[in-house]
């Protein structure tokens, strides 16, 4: 069943608190012979949300593309809600031993680049090998937007289809902590090791998202006690995160040793041929024909639109998007449809950057306080993201250095500067890390 009201909830919790009223709070769900129509008030706003929101909703309700659609206006009085509430296990598990995974998420569909082919290949090697393989704890990393939850789910797929009876088991951060904080204030130890138990005993655990147990001390007890069991039984652990175990400011010491312990790659940013291929790629799986040079007007286009950078949900999206125009058109996709299709993107004046923005977006992404940003404190990754948070304002705002430094718990202007000076210097000519950090922050505007 098809539980808006978990998914609104969910992307909540992913996006910015402006950004989720101006782009889903709007947004009308209904339910029409088994497919979900999501209405919006206006035709950029339904444009927006094919172009960047509606892979990620479709991935939160376990619906496939075509079993979504956004359409324009209000919705038809006696059209069923989209939300009535789960029947069963709620979240992306379906019954017990089938994990629902996303059936357009597979090797085969995934585009392959500099920036992906190492995780692409642990990924493909950690498949192979299934229960009997030498990974015991696979750790993809990258920004949001990426292709982690594609290969998350292709692994699942590709050991289910050479061992039909593993069992396979898939969670979610955001999901898993609400479960264990309603199972403990049920004050039940029953109920939590009911919980538990289908993960504690699964073959292969895939875990999306571990952002959601940084700060909550009491779910991560129970994440450790899985892991544990895994561990214990020989099962394996698959884990997708937006950064390192080390880089999250509350997790537990225990647990971030554990993961530490596996095999962990990276998937950096998105490269111009790696966006091309992954446009191509979706198009041949909707029967259209893209063109190289079309892909990339389209991929070009996209990147100046949304900061001169690459999302994978962005590029899906504008696929989406152009579909109707293509199968008008015979299937094809010409230069005409992108002009037309990229012309109101570009037309769109981009949010004004903030002082209090850019240090909430750089404290989330380094996971430490925005207080910890402007106040005193001088471990290393709370000065290693104050000096960026005071480089991305002097970057991105018109501010002057004293102005900053006020702003930063009222530091001195040569504080603001020499910060400033460090974090450019290492932007183009530190280390790949350092470069890389640069980019994910930038990209938010």
């Amino acid at each position: 069943m098809i539980d808006w009201d978990a998914c609104r909830q969910r992307l909540r919790e992913e996006l910015p608190a402006e950004e989720f009223d101006a782009k889903i709070a709007p947004l009308q769900p209904r339910r029409v012979k088994g497919k979900l129509k999501v209405y919006a008030p206006n035709r950029y706003l339904g444009d927006e949300v094919r172009r960047k929101y509606l892979q990620r909703i479709a991935e939160v309700l376990g619906l496939s593309g075509s079993d979504i659609e956004v359409k324009v206006g209000s919705p038809t009085e006696g059209e069923p809600l989209g939300s009535d509430g789960p029947k069963g296990p709620k979240g992306p598990r379906g019954p017990r031993g089938k994990p629902k995974l996303n059936p357009a998420h597979t090797f085969d569909s995934f585009a392959v680049g500099d920036c992906n082919q190492a995780a692409y290949e642990a990924a493909k090697e950690f498949a192979k090998g299934g229960l009997g393989g030498p990974f015991r704890l696979l750790l993809l990393v990258g920004p949001v937007g990426h292709g982690k939850t594609h290969l998350l789910h292709s692994i699942g797929r590709e050991i289910l289809k050479l061992h039909p009876e593993a069992a396979v088991e898939l969670g979610h951060g955001q999901l898993f902590k609400e479960e264990v904080v309603r199972a403990i204030r049920s004050k039940s130890s029953e109920a939590v090791q009911k919980l538990l138990q289908p993960y504690k005993s699964a073959g292969v655990l895939l875990f999306d998202d571990l952002k959601f147990l940084d700060q909550a001390p009491k779910v991560q007890e129970e994440f450790f006690a899985v892991f544990a069991a895994l561990t214990e039984n020989g099962g394996c652990l698959v884990v997708a995160s937006d950064r390192y175990p080390q880089q999250f400011q509350n997790l537990d010491a225990g647990l971030q040793s554990r993961l530490v312990g596996g095999a962990s790659v990276r998937i950096e940013p998105l490269d111009l041929p790696t966006s091309v291929g992954i446009l191509r790629k979706r198009a041949e799986g909707k029967g259209l024909s893209l063109p190289e040079n079309v892909a990339e007007r389209l991929a070009v286009g996209l990147a100046e639109s949304n900061g001169h950078e690459w999302e994978a949900r962005l590029l899906v999206g504008a696929v989406e998007s152009l579909e109707p125009m293509a199968q008008a058109n015979g299937g094809g996709t010409t230069m005409e449809m992108v002009d037309k299709y990229l012309h109101p993107l570009h037309a769109t004046n981009r949010p004004v950057p903030t002082i209090d923005g850019i240090i909430r977006e750089t404290a989330e992404y380094y996971g430490v306080k925005p207080t910890d940003i402007r106040g005193k404190r001088r471990y290393k990754l709370v000065v290693r993201a104050r000096h960026m948070a005071m480089f991305l304002c002097r970057e991105l705002t018109d501010q002057p250095y004293a102005y900053i430094a006020q702003e930063f718990g009222g530091r001195h202007h040569t504080t603001v500067k020499a910060a400033c000076d460090k974090m450019a210097k290492a932007s183009r000519n530190g280390p790949g890390k350092a470069r890389a950090q640069c980019r994910d922050l930038l990209r938010n505007y």
